[in-house]
């Protein structure tokens, strides 16, 4: 995602516009099998981030009796860990569309 549209060249000639005509959308059309698989693993993230969410919410709630048995006597460090790591890597995505210029003239 990061290298999408960049050419890697610090200086590039600027070409006519009848020489570069097409250039974006055939790359675009090779990209789109990445772009799909990647989503499809964007959203499994965020549904095993919501479903972490939802079942520390019925863990943390002291209204529940479930509280007393399993949120004092268990530590959840790792789960914790996890879900900063999910949060993280979410977080870094939305950098990389933002920052890219090319997503938001091509999209």
């Amino acid at each position: 995602m990061i290298y999408f549209g960049e050419s890697g060249s610090l200086y590039e000639e600027e070409k006519a516009a009848e020489e570069t005509a097409g250039n974006m959308e055939i790359e675009l059309s090779r990209c789109l099998p990445v772009f799909n698989e990647f989503l499809d693993t964007v959203r499994k993230l965020i549904a095993i981030t919501k479903n972490i969410l939802l079942q520390m919410n019925g863990l943390f709630n002291s209204k529940f009796p479930i509280y007393d048995t399993s949120f004092k006597k268990i530590t959840y460090f790792s789960i914790f860990d996890n879900l900063g790591g999910m949060l993280t890597s979410l977080y870094i995505i939305d950098l990389i569309i933002i920052e890219n210029t090319a997503f938001g003239d091509y999209w």
